[in-house]
C-alpha cells in the first residue's frame, strides 16, 4: 500500500550514480514490475556522484509512477559521461503525463536537484557530476537513497488519494 509521506527535508547530499541507478532500477522492477522499460547497465563504480535531495528524489518517482499508472509504458535511461548524469524518460508516442501533473513533477525535480527539459515525448533530467575519491564507510554502507524510497512509498504517512491523477 503506498503511503501519504511527504518529504520534509530538502537537504542535498552526494550520491554515487552507481547507488542512484540501482536503487531506482531495483526498486521500481521490484515494487511496480513492467511499468518501465529499463535501458542502463548496473554500474559499480562509486567515485562519481550526484548531489540531490534523497526525500525529493523518492517523491519525485512515486508522484512519476502515480501520473503514468495505468496508461502506457515509458521508457528510462540512466547515462552519463565525464561531467554530466542523465535520466531520460521517453516514450514512443506523447509521454503519458497530463500537463497540471508535469509541472507539479517538474517543480519536484528541481527540488531533488535536477535541471530538465520536456518535450512532447520525452523528459530529461541532469545533474552534474562530482568525482569524489574517499567515501565515508556510512555512505558506503547505508543506502539512504533506498532507505527514502521505503519511507517516501511505504511507511511514512496515510495512504494517499490519488482519484484526481485519474
Amino acid at each position: 500500500m503506498i503511503s501519504g509521506a511527504l518529504p520534509v527535508n530538502v537537504a542535498k547530499h552526494y550520491v554515487p550514480i552507481s547507488t542512484f541507478i540501482n536503487t531506482v532500477r531495483e526498486f521500481i522492477d521490484t515494487e511496480f514490475t513492467g511499468l518501465i522499460e529499463f535501458d542502463s547497465q548496473p554500474i559499480w563504480d562509486m567515485s562519481n556522484c550526484i548531489r540531490i535531495s534523497e526525500e525529493y528524489t523518492a517523491y519525485f518517482f512515486k508522484n512519476f509512477l502515480a501520473a503514468i499508472y495505468g496508461r502506457g509504458t515509458v521508457s528510462l535511461d540512466m547515462t552519463y559521461t565525464e561531467s554530466v548524469f542523465t535520466v531520460r524518460i521517453h516514450s514512443d508516442g506523447h509521454l503519458p503525463i497530463e500537463c497540471r501533473h508535469m509541472n507539479e513533477l517538474l517543480m519536484l525535480a528541481g527540488n531533488s536537484g535536477f535541471t530538465y527539459r520536456v518535450s512532447d515525448t520525452t523528459l530529461t533530467l541532469k545533474a552534474d557530476i562530482t568525482v569524489i575519491k574517499k567515501l565515508s564507510v556510512r555512505s558506503m554502507s547505508v543506502n539512504r537513497l533506498r532507505a527514502k524510497f521505503v519511507e517516501i512509498f511505504f511507511t511514512g504517512g496515510p495512504t494517499p488519494d490519488f482519484t484526481d491523477w485519474e
